[in-house]
């Protein structure tokens, strides 16, 4: 169990870098390192589908299961340590399917 709990712990420090990284709370360190200005406070932007489509997204759905679900799976498919941005390996039509039924 304790694994788990530590597991669990980075993921938490990992998920709120890259947040912090891809949303509006960061915006003087984004403006200064040429990060888009167009995330809107409270949001965050992900990569979604073959084509990597972008899409803005609300902080609030990083507390919903099914939503981490799909961060495990972009941990496991792609780490969350690289530049892009969160980039979610889901079909995008069941990106938004799912966002939509979160909101």
């Amino acid at each position: 169990m304790a694994l788990r709990k530590s597991s669990r712990l980075r993921q938490e420090t990992v998920l709120r870098q890259l947040v912090q990284r891809c949303s509006s709370s960061g915006r003087k360190r984004c403006c200064q390192e040429g990060f888009p200005m167009d995330v809107p406070r409270g949001h965050f932007a992900v990569y979604v589908g073959d084509s990597r489509n972008r899409h803005i997204v609300p902080i609030s759905l990083l507390s919903h299961p099914q939503f981490q679900l799909l961060l495990q799976w972009a941990e496991e498919e792609f780490g969350f340590d690289h530049q892009m941005g969160l980039t979610l390996p889901c079909d995008e039509l069941f990106f938004i399917s799912l966002t939509s039924a979160l909101r």
